[in-house]
């Protein structure tokens, strides 16, 4: 698979040095194309979930490069491709890639989500908002939605007829808290209240036993999560991406599946967020060297 890759990327740099390492779970590799100023990370987990790119530096072009971890992807039958970040002015989503904004909270986690502080915690962070906002906030209790391994919250108040929302899901296949929405009204910008809503929101993941949190980020709010420290990401959902493909070409209802015994309300491809999209994701930040997570808490 490596040398194939090689092959690949020697088509648009020219000769390249290869530096392969090599455990009993991954395969990883530096590549070099010193007549294009050109060094490339790869790795991939040797039970196919998942292919991690790191792009050095470049002076081809992005979206090829991108291209490739992609065809390697598919090649290993892997679930998803992360790059932490492209240089320049590429565009991964071009490619069929997501931005991802990740906030690592431990390097070792507890067993278990402590799903059953869930509702004192959200009744905390209820009143923590109500105090922050000056307004009245309403929870919403803790569900299993259609997805079973998914339990969500939600709070929800108004300035006049401006809405404030917090949406958070709860995984628990992953460890995972992903923040669906953060809506401020905007006659309480600007005042520091999404940085405190943002602490309350990791300080919950942390005490519930997350890993990690993360969202995908709209193009005028990247800024402000970059600057509060979250890692952006850019993935290829590659088993999302065949699962719609497969629905396309098979009788209808021929993807409905089962997960820890209950059988789901859509067909596999309706999710976004698959249990083993999330473990794929976990699975890749544990692997990335320390210099790409957080330090943990």
């Amino acid at each position: 698979m490596l040398d194939q890759f090689k092959r690949q990327l020697q088509q648009v740099t020219g000769p390249v040095a290869v530096h392969k390492r090599e455990d009993q779970r991954s395969v990883a590799a530096t590549l070099e194309a010193p007549d294009k100023d050109v060094q490339l990370e790869v790795a991939w987990d040797k039970e196919a979930h998942f292919v991690v790119g790191e792009i050095h530096s470049i002076s081809t072009d992005v979206e090829t490069v991108l291209g490739i971890y992609n065809s390697l992807g598919h090649r290993l039958g892997c679930g998803s491709v992360f790059v932490p970040d492209v240089p320049g002015d590429a565009d991964p989503e071009a490619m069929g890639y997501s931005r991802q904004y990740v906030l690592p909270l431990r390097r070792s986690v507890p067993t278990g989500v402590r799903y059953w502080l869930i509702d004192a915690y959200a009744a905390d962070v209820q009143q923590q908002l109500q105090s922050l906002l000056g307004i009245a906030v309403t929870r919403s209790c803790p569900a299993v939605d259609e997805r079973p391994y998914l339990y969500s919250l939600e709070w929800e108040g108004y300035r006049s007829d401006e809405k404030f929302a917090l949406y958070v899901h709860l995984h628990s296949i992953s460890q995972s808290a992903y923040l669906e929405e953060l809506t401020i009204p905007d006659s309480l910008r600007r005042r520091g209240i999404g940085t405190a809503v943002l602490e309350l929101l990791a300080r919950l993941a942390f005490d519930l036993h997350c890993r990690y949190l993360y969202l995908w980020a709209k193009s005028h709010a990247e800024a402000f999560w970059q600057r509060k420290g979250l890692q952006r990401i850019f993935r290829a959902n590659l088993r999302n991406q065949r699962r719609r493909a497969d629905a396309l070409r098979r009788r209808p209802g021929w993807d409905r599946a089962w997960f820890e015994g209950i059988p789901l309300e859509q067909p596999l491809w309706f999710y976004r967020n698959h249990p083993q999209d999330d473990l794929d994701l976990y699975l890749a930040l544990h692997r990335w060297p320390t210099r790409q997570r957080g330090s943990g808490r």
